[in-house]
């Protein structure tokens, strides 16, 4: 009744999972809805704009992940370079992808944004979760 296959304890461990996990992708998928409202707001007045300062992230962008995901995001050239616990970014090109790495609920979550010059290309791909391969 309370461990085994279908225990509570076992059962309440899940949930804490799951919640952990649905979490990480709704933060990382409302931080790329803000990111995507502040360029449109932004090409009001600079049609130009793309969220991108040179081959940089704009700093209106970098306060937005900052505020939504906590002020020690970090920047990272590989995804698993990944902080346990903590989200972290990644900008190839034109592609901002934001990474949530946890080996204590044993997932990693990904989203990204094209960061663009017309409306149009700043499309977003949600974020999802993969477990982690145990070995």
């Amino acid at each position: 009744m309370l461990t085994g296959q279908n225990g509570i304890l076992t059962n309440a461990q899940k949930a804490r999972e799951a919640t952990s996990q649905a979490e990480a992708e709704e933060r990382i998928n409302m931080t790329l809805n803000a990111i995507k409202t502040e360029i449109f707001v932004q090409q009001v007045d600079d049609k130009s704009y793309s969220g991108l300062n040179g081959s940089a992230l704009d700093s209106r962008i970098t306060e937005i992940m900052k505020l939504d995901l906590g002020s020690d995001i970090v920047a990272t050239t590989d995804a698993g370079e990944t902080q346990d616990g903590k989200y972290s970014y990644e900008l190839s090109g034109n592609t901002l992808t934001i990474y949530y790495y946890s080996t204590a609920n044993n997932f990693t979550t990904s989203g990204s944004i094209n960061l663009s010059a017309t409306t149009s290309q700043a499309t977003i791909t949600p974020a999802t979760s993969s477990q982690l391969k145990t070995l």
